[in-house]
């Protein structure tokens, strides 16, 4: 068997740093959902607390120490299944907002709106498109897009 080379060692160091780097990026609920050993959660949370420059630099140093002893295939397929669950959500916002500003700005969306959900209640929905119109203020433009969302059943969570 032979000895790893320096370079594959700071490849293999430069990879851990990154995932620290990326896992302390992440909300406390998609941490938990990370499988830690409890020494690196303690670790993410001291440094979730910290606030020195020196001392997150620090931290970040002693989490890659910590890193170095774990196996991170099942970290690394957590963190993946949580930024596609991300990016699936940002798509369904996007989808959302997309309807919202064609709803507001153009009347043959209306039609194409009630074509593509057949089931949705057109009176709250013109409702709601001329109250956004109207008032032009962030509450109304709120329920419109809410109501789109529970109408497509493409709800973002939270």
């Amino acid at each position: 068997m032979s000895e790893i080379s320096k370079t594959e060692r700071k490849r293999r160091a430069q990879k851990l740093h990154k995932l620290s780097e990326t896992l302390s990026e992440l909300s406390p609920s998609q941490l938990n959902k990370i499988p830690l050993p409890e020494s690196l959660s303690d670790a993410f949370q001291s440094l979730r607390k910290t606030h020195s420059n020196g001392a997150r630099k620090r931290q970040l140093q002693y989490i890659g120490k910590l890193m170095r002893m774990v196996e991170t295939e099942n970290i690394e397929r957590a963190l993946a299944d949580i930024t596609q669950a991300t990016l699936l959500d940002t798509r369904r916002f996007h989808q959302l907002e997309d309807w919202r500003k064609r709803l507001l700005c153009a009347d043959e969306a209306f039609s194409e709106f009630l074509n593509q959900y057949p089931s949705t209640n057109r009176n709250e929905l013109r409702k709601l498109i001329d109250a956004a119109r109207t008032h032009d203020d962030k509450a109304h433009l709120r329920l419109l897009f809410r109501f789109i969302a529970e109408t497509t059943g493409k709800q973002p969570r939270n």
